[in-house]
């Protein structure tokens, strides 16, 4: 037995930070956005998602045999792929740049 009597799962508001308690132990530089840092990230996510879609093209066969191997790529690929989409939403939170026109070509 836990010994919570069956509270585990109740939540109070004190059991929530607030967003200035958050804010109070995340360092300042992790607020400070750096365009070519973001854009070396995306160069990043972009060569590794590309990378992995031309090896899977090249090195797996279109057979039924090959499907386990499809089903590998396929969690690969979108795993490294979820970076560019990451990007994509601290974009939309505006989290990418000062440069709005880039954050909106992004």
């Amino acid at each position: 037995h836990s010994g919570l009597r069956g509270k585990a799962l109740e939540l109070e508001q004190l059991d929530v930070p607030t967003k200035a308690q958050v804010r109070a132990v995340v360092p300042a530089h992790c607020y400070k956005r750096n365009t070519l840092r973001s854009l070396s990230h995306v160069a990043q996510s972009g060569w590794l998602t590309g990378g992995c879609m031309a090896l899977g093209s090249w090195l797996i066969p279109m057979r039924l045999v090959a499907l386990p191997l499809w089903i590998i790529y396929a969690v690969v690929t979108g795993t490294v792929a979820m970076g560019l989409w990451v990007l994509a939403h601290e974009c939309g939170h505006g989290a990418f740049s000062d440069c709005r026109w880039l954050q909106d070509s992004v």
